[in-house]
């Protein structure tokens, strides 16, 4: 799933161009919710819709406040240090359960040494 602090109409042209398959099984933005992240809604809204608990589901973000996101709803957070990172913003104080440097690095981090 996807929670976003993007307008819909940007999130699905963004995801067209993207071309993401299979494509994301829930897309949250702004306009669907009455409380952009930090605040979790947005988040609990992804997990009712791929029928997973908050607890049961991993919030990657490249935003302290997607982190904060997470945490505030029960989620396992990875800090994706890549992307729209800001000058001078540091993604190791962002509380996050864990960092991923790279994308790559994503695999390893949610499911383990690949053999």
């Amino acid at each position: 799933g996807i929670s976003t602090n993007k307008p819909r109409i940007y999130t699905e042209g963004l995801l067209a161009r993207l071309d993401i398959q299979p494509p994301p099984g829930s897309v949250v933005c702004p306009d669907d919710i009455g409380n952009r992240k930090p605040h979790p809604e947005s988040l609990y809204r992804n997990c009712r819709e791929l029928h997973c608990a908050p607890h049961e589901a991993i919030y990657i973000g490249d935003h302290l406040r997607d982190i904060e996101a997470g945490r505030r709803a029960g989620m396992y957070t990875i800090a994706a240090a890549y992307g729209y990172i800001e000058p001078g913003d540091d993604p190791q104080l962002w509380g996050a359960n864990t960092t991923a440097l790279r994308s790559e690095d994503l695999l390893e981090l949610i499911l383990g040494p690949q053999a």
